[in-house]
């Protein structure tokens, strides 16, 4: 494992290049490589018609007196598994995102679910109230059908990362291993933020358009965007021609307001289990930021910054930062992001 020095003696190094490159002007993303409308076939709002690079199955779940279903990935090794992986997905991604993670581990010996969490991607958009208690509780709920007491390591990813906290708050005994890739929460955006109405987003994520939702990938995502990153646009394009997008619209909205009201720190000092951050240098990425005065917004998403000032509050773990890589240090560095994940998981 590598320890907290040099983890973070590696990541103060890393971010002394990090303003200046946060500070230079990024080109408008390239969208002529983007087929039109007219040649794209609808999505159904739980994916139907979009390939996973595994075999979904489905879990029935009653949540808030409401029959649902939630999608998930169980992929196994050939022998025995020397250990169980959980991985919990972004905001704006399907855990199909996850497939280079899943392979390294599995070639590794390890079991790795990966599920849709409720009212995301596959599972279903039931007209529920979202929370991160809800979504913690139906992930405990999973492991149960799984016969999953308990499972040796949890990556969060995003807002998977406040999804992978509260797990480890409100059950404790499922989780051995905390790993937490570009979480958001690490400030309480309550303070800084002023908040917005249900329908102020859903006009603004109804409306969003190809270009637009290009940009904010490209800003709070991806800051060397490129073509490969398409097929996020290309997939957020197929579910608006969905009958069923505006109730897509609603449940999506719902993760923005929790998000907003839920900072995690204070829950990642509190947990007495080993839990690790791997943050990309130039992740910036703070929900609500062009809400916020002009005169703050320089001030919110130093994620970098954030998880350092925390690590010596870290039980047996610290904090890795990955140079010149987003939010999505996974995507961008996967070599790098699965040599640390090698390394504290202790394979």
């Amino acid at each position: 494992m590598i320890s907290r020095r040099r983890a973070l003696t590696t990541a103060a190094a890393a971010l002394l290049a990090a303003p200046a490159l946060a500070a230079r002007a990024a080109d408008p993303p390239d969208a002529s490589a983007a087929p039109p409308d007219a040649a794209l076939t609808p999505l159904g709002i739980a994916l139907e018609g979009y390939a996973y690079p595994f075999p979904q199955r489905f879990v029935p779940l009653r949540v808030q007196d409401v029959d649902v279903r939630m999608s998930f990935l169980d992929v196994t090794p050939a022998a025995p598994p020397v250990g169980v992986a959980l991985l919990l997905h972004g905001r704006n991604f399907p855990a199909a995102y996850w497939e280079p993670v899943i392979r390294p581990l599995v070639a590794r010996g390890w079991r790795v679910v990966a599920p849709d969490q409720l009212g995301f991607n596959a599972s279903s958009k039931a007209e529920l109230r979202y929370d991160f208690p809800l979504w913690a509780d139906t992930t405990a709920q999973l492991l149960d059908a799984l016969a999953l007491p308990r499972v040796d390591l949890v990556i969060g990813h995003s807002i998977g990362g406040v999804m992978a906290t509260t797990l480890a708050r409100r059950h404790p005994e499922r989780v051995r291993r905390l790993l937490l890739e570009d979480p958001l929460g690490l400030e309480d955006y309550r303070a800084l933020i002023p908040e917005v109405s249900d329908a102020f987003l859903y006009d603004r994520e109804l409306h969003m358009t190809a270009d637009a939702y290009r940009a904010f990938l490209a800003t709070n995502y991806f800051p060397h965007w490129s073509e490969r990153y398409e097929y996020l646009v290309t997939l957020r394009r197929r579910l608006a021609l969905s009958a069923d997008y505006p109730q897509w619209v609603r449940v999506y909205i719902q993760s923005y307001q929790q998000l907003h009201r839920t900072p995690i720190a204070a829950d990642l000092r509190a947990l007495t289990i080993p839990v690790r951050i791997v943050v990309g240098a130039l992740d910036f990425n703070a929900p609500g930021k062009p809400y916020a005065p002009e005169a703050v917004r320089a001030q919110l998403g130093h994620n970098a910054d954030l998880a350092l000032a925390l690590a010596p509050a870290l039980h047996a773990g610290g904090v890795d930062v990955v140079p010149d890589v987003g939010h999505c240090p996974h995507l961008d560095a996967p070599e790098r992001f699965n040599a640390l994940v090698a390394a504290f998981a202790g394979v």
